[in-house]
């Protein structure tokens, strides 16, 4: 029976922080790396994300170990950042969507990659020799027992100081941790369990392992007792008889086993073997960066050898030489074998010196890159690395080669702290710093924030990652705006995006004022299915807007202003105007008993008013008062608005608004119907109920949304609101949430669309639209990729398609997709998620057809 032993943890021989010190004499230190946001960006942004990799190739020289790892991201990892800084007790609704995702996620692959890089510290001077050798003293004093053996005082300062060096070159664009015990563990244990599903949550995320990185606080970890030593099987020699065992020494296939553990990991290795002559243009060299578009999941390593310009210039010449004495030895004969092949080395060295003599900072680098993929036995695991290296040779042309015998070597060279082996070097392609950054190996898709509502899948690249929205820390942690923008044609999810957005915001313990001018009242609909809403419905009321009533004396007389200046069209610098302020000053309602907007009407009616032209004025208002479609601000037997309502929706169907031509026309406006001035004047109300309804508790995260935004930004009053909620609201935790098909008509002035943060673009079919809605989420189109933007999302976003019954629709698979840029600027590709209880889902459809709407309305009624 075959027993197989692993050599690599012999090397772990102490960790402290991010230092490793091994058996073999030489010590590391390891960061944890932030990918850079690479994504749905420009050439010219690409070509920055490549010019970070190679400046931090320049300045560095030696070994360097880079880390590409899966990360896998189950419901509970999710379900843990839903629920952070939330006290679920206080929260019902919150805890029931939390655990309702949790069943939702199960069934959902999700997942991304973390980046750790390792270096080892040179051993200058004597330590070359006395390293070696401390090293050998040390391990033999742990196998006899006779104590641990630790480094010196003195070298664990020498080696921090090598560290701090290193550490203070590498660009801050890539967020370079320092990696603790934790970081090690996880790494060995990911590497000894590829393909088994057992992975723990990453150190360094919010839910990692506990750690600490206090650098005078030794953490060490010796043989056995913290890194695991697994067996080690190359071929998976274990799964045969004597008979058959000969069949396991001629595949490449490793079968790694954990102590104590009844499953085994079947990974198969992959070097990168040839690159195509010519080489690949950039941008479209990304291989690592674009290794999740496999479909496969696949671990990479990039061990570089980084030397001076003046070190390779030497190595070159010599090189050289020995080229072109070749040459001259075949001169004249033309049929030598292997002159093709010559000639092409003579080429690709002048190539070579060319590229390393154009720049001051080119250095040379030997990139080995390794990748590593898994299966559940040995069939499978060779079928992967086949498919992988087919996706190489289809995209890129590169040739991957997985060696027999050579599993356990290339497992090794995957891990910190491990030497540069021969089969390392062998697979070594000789290169530049410009062209070996060309791989972008540390760069991301990532979107949204750390934790929040469970808001979107980021569709961006070939892995499943939830992208969470925290609109509260937009504002305290960030110390953005926490507004946000969606734009999308009819039907294309834009107002059930918003709802998604809105009840997460409220079940979490925020609050939300929203107006609704669609027919159906659909947002009245959904908000039913929030407990403790309030909806003011214009076309049947039941409850009264009026300012006075909901807000009292001192608060409502401001904003009954807002709606009567523009009602009555009054300057308030005129005569009129000066009347109306003093009627509304909340001495004067609190003397003359005056507390709704009808007792206002009939004082300045009476006798008893005594205000020069107040009769006039009361005139004019009652010639609105009177009418049908003003009776939710007039009518004093409607209970009013209770403004501490968690969420509040006013309903505006049959509220007609006045056309942009009949605002800019003076003819046209003067001859304006009573309706649309009620219109006018009631948006710019809410506007302004809504900023006090937002601003009044400065605790709590409060949305004020407006779906189809031209009803609000149509006035220069409503405009103004909104601009000062977003530029005022991030202090108050108060944030603005606008739906639109046209971002640049509807989303007010240049300044206001450039100070929301977060957008959101869902499928336009319409070109011109298309292209206005790219533009507003940060693409130029001047950029090469502009063009391709605009077919995705005109005709593969959500698409438009005949279904299985005949009909056109959208398949449910696809429902949800879109553009985002999210508060950091990172744009990306999502798919909204629906609310995950079935209540939320259904009442949060627009449209939801006869069927469901009873089932909605049942559902509700249970509420």
């Amino acid at each position: 029976m075959f027993t197989g032993t692993s050599t690599l943890y012999d090397t772990y021989a102490h960790l402290q922080g991010n230092l490793l010190w091994t058996h073999n004499g030489s010590v590391w230190a390891m960061w944890r790396m932030r990918g850079v946001a690479y994504g749905l960006r420009s050439k010219r942004d690409r070509k920055t994300v490549r010019d970070l990799h190679k400046v931090m190739m320049q300045q560095l020289r030696g070994e360097v170990l880079l880390l590409g790892l899966t990360t896998a991201e189950g419901p509970a990892g999710v379900v843990r950042r839903m629920i952070e800084g939330i006290d679920l007790n206080e929260a019902p609704e919150w805890a029931a969507e939390v655990e309702a995702t949790w069943d939702v996620l199960e069934d959902v692959p999700m997942g991304s990659r973390a980046f750790w890089m390792a270096v080892p510290l040179s051993n200058p001077g004597l330590k070359m020799i006395t390293e070696p050798l401390k090293a050998g003293v040390r391990q033999a004093t742990r196998a006899a027992d006779l104590g641990s053996g630790l480094p010196p005082q003195e070298d664990i300062a020498f080696r921090m100081g090598q560290m701090r060096e290193i550490e203070d070159v590498l660009p801050k664009a890539f967020h370079p941790r320092r990696a603790t015990v934790s970081d090690y563990v996880w790494i060995a244990h990911h590497s000894q369990s590829r393909g088994l599903s057992v992975d723990f949550a990453v150190p360094g995320s919010r839910m990692g392992i506990n750690e600490r990185t206090d650098e005078e606080t030794i953490l060490y970890a010796q043989q056995g007792s913290v890194i695991p030593t697994p067996v080690i099987d190359e071929g998976a020699q274990s799964d045969e008889t004597a008979r058959t065992v000969h069949i396991a020494k001629t595949r490449p296939v490793l079968k790694v086993t954990q102590p104590g553990s009844d499953e085994s990991s079947y990974q198969t290795l992959l070097a990168l073997s040839g690159v195509p002559a010519g080489g690949v243009e950039f941008p479209g060299s990304e291989y690592l960066n674009r290794l999740d578009e496999t479909g496969l999941e696949v671990d990479f390593v990039d061990r570089w050898k980084i030397s001076s310009k003046e070190n390779a210039a030497r190595k070159n010449r010599s090189a050289s030489k020995k080229v072109f004495e070749q040459a001259d030895q075949r001169e004249g004969d033309q049929a030598a074998l292997g002159r093709t092949d010559l000639e092409r080395s003579m080429a690709e060295q002048r190539a070579y010196v060319a590229e390393l003599d154009s720049t001051e900072n080119e250095v040379e680098v030997e990139v080995t890159s390794i990748f590593a993929v898994s299966g559940s036995d040995v069939a499978s695991s060779k079928a992967n690395a086949k498919a992988l290296a087919q996706w190489f040779k289809n995209v890129f042309e590169y040739k991957l080669h997985m060696p027999i015998g050579g599993q356990e070597e290339l497992w090794d060279a995957m891990q910190p702290g491990s030497v540069r082996s021969r089969l390392v070097r062998d697979y070594a392609q000789l290169t530049t710093s410009r062209n070996a950054a060309s791989s972008v190996p540390m760069a991301m898709n990532a979107l949204g924030d750390d934790i929040g509502m469970c808001f979107a899948l980021n569709r961006s690249g070939g892995r499943n990652n939830i992208v969470i929205l925290d609109l509260e820390g937009a504002s305290t942690t960030l110390e953005v705006s926490a507004s946000i923008g969606i734009a999308g044609e009819l039907g294309a999810g834009k107002s059930f995006c918003m709802k998604k957005i809105v009840g997460g915001v409220v079940d979490r313990g925020g609050s939300a004022f929203m107006i609704d001018h669609s027919d159906s009242a659909e947002w009245a609909i959904y908000l039913k299915s929030v407990v403790g809403s309030e909806i003011v419905d214009f076309k049947e009321p039941e409850r009264s807007i009026d300012p006075l009533r909901i807000l009292g004396q001192e608060e409502g007389g401001e904003a009954l202003q807002s709606f009567l200046a523009p009602l009555l069209s009054l300057d308030l610098r005129s005569t009129d105007g000066t009347a109306l302020s003093e009627l509304l000053d909340p001495e004067y309602l609190t003397e003359f008993g005056i507390d709704s907007t009808t007792t206002l009407l009939e004082h300045m009616l009476s006798d008893a008013c005594e205000v020069e032209n107040a009769k006039a004025i009361g005139r004019k208002l009652r010639n609105f008062a009177q009418k049908k479609f003003a009776r939710a601000m007039f009518d004093d037997s409607l209970p009013p608005l209770d403004i501490r309502a968690r969420a509040v929706v006013a309903a505006t169907r049959g509220v007609n608004l006045p056309t942009k031509d009949e605002l800019q026309s003076p003819h046209l406006f003067k001859q304006m119907r009573l309706d649309k001035i009620f219109g006018r004047a009631v948006y710019a109300l809410l506007a302004a109920l809504g900023r006090q309804y937002c601003f009044a508790d400065r605790s709590r995260l409060a949305i004020f949304g407006v779906d189809e935004t031209h009803h609000v930004t149509g006035s220069p009053e409503g405009e103004a609101e909104i601009m000062t909620f977003i530029r005022e609201g991030r202090k108050a935790l108060a944030s603005v949430l606008l739906g639109s098909h046209d971002p640049e008509a509807d989303f007010g002035s240049d300044t206001l669309r450039g100070l929301i943060p977060t957008r959101i673009v869902m499928r336009h079919r319409d070109d011109n639209l298309a292209r206005k809605s790219l533009k507003w989420l940060g693409f130029n189109e001047t950029d090469d990729t502009f063009e391709d933007f605009v077919k995705e999302l005109t005709e593969d976003t959500s698409p438009v398609t005949v279904l299985e019954n005949g009909e056109d629709g959208v398949d449910e698979n696809r429902r949800g997709e879109g553009f985002m840029r999210d508060s950091r600027g990172r744009p990306g590709r999502i798919q909204v998620l629906p609310p995950a209880r079935k209540i939320r889902h259904i009442a949060a459809k627009a449209s939801p057809g006869e069927a469901a709407l009873r089932e909605q309305q049942e559902m509700l009624a249970e509420v």
